[in-house]
């Protein structure tokens, strides 16, 4: 039976999925890469913003390549592989010129 993956997570569920502070995920947010949704938690009378779920293995690819500042462009690209079903498995990304990211292994992790 196939596992059922959430249409999405908390932004604290996602940041503990990938393993890196609750801030890095808010920053993709802001930055217009991860789509953020805010629903309203009756129970709690406060509202929690969402991620999509391959958020988590976005920010896990993100944080693989330290030390490497990527533009805006190939960012959304890396995103738009991770969100794109249809290109499962996910393949290699070019980065740049020379620099390539290996999708499989860090989406399979997350």
């Amino acid at each position: 039976m196939a596992e059922q993956v959430p249409e999405e997570l908390t932004i604290r569920e996602a940041a503990i999925l990938a393993g890196v502070p609750r801030r890095r995920i808010e920053k993709d947010c802001e930055e217009g890469i991860a789509p953020e949704r805010t629903s309203h938690l009756w129970m709690r009378g406060t509202n929690a913003a969402h991620v999509p779920p391959h958020a988590v293995a976005y920010t896990k690819a993100m944080q693989s390549i330290v030390g490497v500042k990527l533009e805006m462009k190939t960012k959304r690209l890396v995103w738009k592989r991770l969100r794109d079903k249809a290109c499962v498995p996910f393949g290699t990304v070019e980065l740049s010129p020379g620099l390539s990211l290996d999708l499989d292994p860090l989406a399979s992790d997350a």
